[in-house]
């Protein structure tokens, strides 16, 4: 049913629609008047900008009135040269323009002199000032600094000049100090050990950080939790720089990497001189003890075209100093350029660091279930991690977050179909049971998983 006006106007007083302006009930029936009022003044519009700075031409008549109505004026007649036009053009004739003062002469009554500091005396300026004072209490409600206000109280009984409250007590012999000397409950109390340890653990303390667990820490303070990740032989300088081949690795992968491509490029070249190379060392070598200079090494490397690259020759010298004397034993140096013959195992061992890294891909550890939650220093491959050709190219189901784990997951039989209808497959109720009896039969304990049905599926369809 429709609400009466009458009503209505109490209604939109207490509950107004959305929207609207709450209108009391009392005005309701007055006329809307306010809506239509307008405060202020109509102002007018001025000259816009376009005609002042570009006006229209004046028409000649309105040039020639121009000229008439600025005649009168100083600026629109031309002076005479060198001298100052005539300024006594409109006063009345005979008039002793030197002499002549316009105005009224003000009479001088008292200087700034006495303003500022008055002859009179300090009891005759207090006087003054305290006849007027009662009256600009009055009418300013001004008093003077420290003077009371007075609230026309009845002081008939009680004079102004009393005090209320009870006077404290003052001694001035000192026999209140010592009671501030001494303060109050300043005993030390008596607290167990045991009590106080559970508090100092269990309880913030003041100026030091709160450690529940500090006493079952047996570690020193400043032991860091973790694994310490060992860093590459080259960083980001190295790959600005530009480094050298013989600098891309850091000992001990240096020694190995320079001795890998040194034999790799005389294997190329097919270089089998070894006995020959050998065999000018020992000519160089005069004391017989199996050593040379550098000077030496570098002739005979010129004369059987040792082809190295200076850096990485200086690299395998340095390697094959023992003494670091300048003298090279010129048979491991063979033995090291010999493609031919294996590492000595003594050279090696000795080169050989205790940290080797390892290259390559872990084991896959199969005969391992892998955890749901995987700790930082577990390094074993437990077969649940991507390649580097699924990351450089993933699949469609990848990257809608979509991975192995949530193939191989177990589920419901609910949940099976659930997942094929939302795939838009057409499963029959006879095909759905014959394919979940065939993937629960290979599974131990009779779990399906979403791979183990789809291939159950596909091999059902194939017959």
């Amino acid at each position: 049913p429709v609400t009466p006006p009458v009503i209505k106007k109490f209604l939109n007083t207490t509950r107004p629609e959305p929207g609207k302006i709450r209108v009391f009930y009392g005005k309701a029936d007055d006329p809307d008047v306010a809506s239509a009022l307008i405060h202020g003044l109509r102002t007018k519009g001025s000259t816009p900008g376009g005609l002042v700075i570009n006006p229209k031409p004046k028409t000649l008549y309105q040039q020639k009135w121009q000229q008439l109505q600025e005649a009168v004026y100083f600026s629109s007649k031309n002076a005479p040269l060198e001298r100052s036009h005539d300024q006594s053009a409109g006063l009345p004739k005979g008039l002793d323009t030197e002499r002549t003062t316009f105005g009224v002469k003000s009479v001088q009554f008292i200087n700034a002199g006495e303003i500022v500091n008055p002859t009179k005396t300090v009891e005759q300026v207090e006087k003054e000032a305290e006849e007027g004072h009662q009256l600009y209490i009055k009418s300013h409600n001004a008093y003077f600094v420290g003077e009371r206000v007075d609230r026309k109280y009845n002081w008939s009984r009680i004079g102004k000049d009393h005090r209320f409250g009870v006077p404290t007590p003052n001694y001035s012999d000192g026999r209140k100090a010592a009671g501030s000397l001494q303060w109050l409950q300043s005993d030390g109390k008596l607290v167990s050990k045991q009590c106080d340890d559970f508090r100092e653990r269990t309880q913030p303390q003041i100026g030091k950080v709160h450690d529940p667990i500090a006493d079952t820490m047996n570690v020193p303070e400043n032991h860091t939790f973790g694994i310490l990740f060992r860093t590459d032989g080259f960083g980001v300088g190295d790959l600005l720089n530009s480094p050298l081949t013989a600098d891309y690795t850091s000992d001990p992968d240096k020694w190995w990497s320079l001795v890998t491509a040194v034999r790799q490029d005389l294997k190329k070249a097919n270089f089998n001189k070894f006995s020959a190379l050998l065999q000018t060392f020992s000519r160089y070598d005069k004391s017989g003890q199996g050593f040379i200079d550098k000077k030496d090494l570098h002739n005979v490397c010129l004369q059987f075209n040792l082809d190295l690259n200076t850096p990485v020759l200086e690299s395998l010298v340095e390697f094959c100093e023992d003494s670091k004397d300048g003298q090279i034993n010129f048979m491991e140096f063979t033995n090291v350029l010999n493609w031919k013959k294996e590492i000595p195992a003594e050279l090696v061992e000795q080169i050989r660091a205790k940290d080797v890294r390892t290259y390559g891909i872990p084991t896959v550890r199969t005969d391992l279930t892998a955890p749901q939650i995987k700790r930082i220093g577990d390094w074993t491959n437990y077969g649940d991690q991507s390649t580097a050709y699924g990351l450089l190219y993933p699949t469609r189901s990848s990257l809608k977050g979509v991975y192995e784990e949530h193939y191989l997951a177990s589920r419901t039989r609910e949940e099976i179909a659930q997942i094929f209808r939302s795939a838009d497959v057409t499963i029959h109720d006879e095909l759905f049971e014959e394919a979940w009896k065939l993937a629960s039969m290979r599974h131990p304990k009779g779990e399906v998983c979403v791979e183990s049905f789809r291939n159950a599926l596909k091999e059902i369809q194939a017959y």
